[in-house]
């Protein structure tokens, strides 16, 4: 007899036989830039994240049990990120907007990360039987220049640690950043990381890798992948042409 909380069977239809079904958990934390450098870019940041959620809804079966959480980072006068949510059930959320999105200030990227990985970690020390995976996307338009609560080496150790358990994917989306130094200061696999020459840019290489994250990593009962943002190639229409340097389009021979 079996604990119902974590199997749920289904019947194979071409025996007749009881399959048991592997339950899973999919924990995505959203930790986007809030800093000064992204005013005038809110639209570009807003319809990205709404697109991604949206995604996120229409996918979630693929996932389990999806919960989402999302974390800015952008100096208030607490100088300190902020949690918008956690834990929360994707059809249960509303969409981002100008009320709950304002640029200001620096850049404590570090301590929204940090804030995030902690906040899922709670989520990480049952050993159940649940095939539970971790997916935390950060996207920013520079680097670390104001957290106070961890530093590079910290959290670099903290992201390997948790990477090496093969449930957890890290990914950072960068406009105009060197990829490089985030795959060797954050210990973040290079395929995971991806620099686009605009905010708009980042945002359509988040909603493809996400949609693939759940089709083809979650689908298949993976927990964890170091090619995020290597997405399958989008029409030109939809997507600009990125730099080369970081991700190759195929030609246009329209």
């Amino acid at each position: 007899m079996y604990d119902e909380k974590y199997l749920v069977e289904s019947e194979d239809s071409t025996n007749g036989d009881v399959a048991v079904a592997e339950r899973k958990e999919t924990y995505v934390a959203f930790v986007i830039d809030e800093s000064g450098s992204m005013s005038g870019e809110e639209d570009a940041v807003i319809s990205g994240f709404n697109e991604q959620l949206n995604i996120i809804k229409d996918q979630q079966d693929q996932g389990g049990d999806v919960f989402v959480g999302l974390y800015k980072f952008g100096t208030r006068p607490d100088s300190r990120p902020r949690r918008l949510f956690k834990d929360k059930r994707p059809n249960d959320l509303l969409p981002l907007s100008r009320k709950n999105y304002a640029p200001f200030g620096n850049t404590p990227m570090r301590d929204g990360v940090g804030m995030a990985l902690l906040d899922l970690m709670q989520h990480d020390e049952e050993d159940d039987g649940v095939n539970r995976a971790f997916l935390v996307v950060v996207f920013t338009d520079g680097f670390e220049n104001a957290s106070k609560e961890w530093d590079a080496k910290q959290l670099a150790e903290k992201i390997e640690a948790l990477q090496d358990t093969g449930r957890w994917t890290i990914s950072y989306i960068g406009t105009n950043v060197d990829p490089t130094k985030f795959a060797e200061t954050q210990y973040v696999p290079f395929s995971n990381i991806i620099s686009t020459p605009t905010v708009a840019g980042g945002m359509a290489v988040a909603s493809a890798s996400m949609s693939n994250y759940f089709s083809a990593t979650r689908g298949r009962g993976g927990t964890s992948t170091s090619n995020y943002v290597t997405p399958t190639p989008t029409p030109k229409k939809e997507v600009e042409k990125y730099d080369e340097t970081y991700l190759k389009w195929p030609d246009d021979n329209s």
